[in-house]
């Protein structure tokens, strides 16, 4: 997996794709989690999802572009 944000955004830039789901291990997404939402939206990405129950975060994450979260059980 990626470990700087902006080389997540470069990607997906060059990637030619307009949605995204960020996966990742739980206990970076504090860390890495806001700043890779807003790079990808900064890339041009339409849709970003976030795979993982977003806890206290969630209105922070949503606020840096996150659009909805994937847990695994819901429908």
């Amino acid at each position: 997996g990626w470990t700087d944000p902006a080389q997540v955004a470069v990607a997906f830039r060059a990637s030619g794709a307009r949605a995204v789901v960020v996966c990742g291990a739980d206990a970076r997404y504090p860390a890495l989690g806001e700043e890779v939402a807003r790079g990808l939206r900064a890339a041009g990405a339409s849709l970003v999802l976030q795979a993982g129950a977003p806890g206290e975060r969630e209105a922070a994450w949503r606020a840096a572009g996150v659009d909805e979260f994937l847990v695994a059980g819901q429908d």
